[in-house]
């Protein structure tokens, strides 16, 4: 007699549950597919928004480096402040020096430079003379956008924190004898947040720029008397 072995196969049941336990294992592979691309896409993108920023960054602290206490001439022919901060237009304006002039241009190596925050953009102004006329038109750059805050403070010889310089206290007080000591600039760039950087400023002036602060007050001078 022939025995017959029967294999069992699988029930409804069992082929659906199965199904089920298949089905869950491919959702979680795919939702841990999805955060590690939607993580690696936010690394990447903080990593790019991490470079404009040094980008910005290395342009001001270039500039703030090479300030030198030059005042120059406004378009109305008034002489300004060495520096000035918190103004209408620009938030800290000041002079630097080492503009590379490649094409030996007949121009001044020192250069007027501004800083403002407008619609969530950095900009730096800058104007191709220092003593500038009715004509003279700046030059604006595009440093750093989606920014929140850019905020620009100066710190006196006392250790206290300005927001406008020169102050209404220092009308009678010589500027060189009243010069801030430091700058400190906070700015809130998302997914960041707010971040802080503080810079030592010159408070003396180099014999050069003596020189140069004399040629230009001889000038003046000169003018007055031949217009009187």
């Amino acid at each position: 007699m022939v025995s017959v072995t029967r294999h069992r196969g699988f029930t409804l049941v069992e082929m659906m549950a199965a199904i089920a336990v298949f089905g869950v294992l491919g959702l979680l592979s795919f939702q841990l597919l999805r955060y590690s691309m939607d993580n690696s896409r936010t690394m990447l993108d903080r990593g790019e928004r991490l470079i404009e920023m040094q980008r910005a960054m290395d342009v001001i602290q270039r500039d703030l480096q090479q300030l030198v206490l030059r005042r120059v001439r406004d378009e109305d022919g008034e002489h300004g402040s060495l520096y000035r901060l918190g103004g209408d237009l620009l938030a800290f304006e000041f002079t630097r020096a080492g503009w590379q002039n490649y094409r030996l241009q007949q121009r001044s190596e020192l250069q007027r430079v501004g800083y403002r925050l407008f619609n969530g953009t950095i900009f730096r102004t800058y104007w191709n003379v220092l003593d500038r006329s009715e004509s003279t038109v700046p030059q604006v750059q595009s440093l750093l956008s989606g920014v929140d805050d850019f905020q620009i403070t100066g710190i006196s010889a006392e250790g206290e924190e300005v927001i406008e310089w020169p102050r209404l206290t220092d009308e009678e007080t010589p500027e060189m004898d009243n010069l801030m000591v430091g700058l400190k600039i906070v700015f809130d760039v998302p997914p960041f947040g707010a971040m802080e950087r503080i810079w030592a400023l010159p408070v003396s002036r180099s014999p050069d720029l003596m020189e140069e602060k004399e040629d230009v007050e001889q000038q003046d001078d000169e003018e007055e008397t031949q217009a009187s």
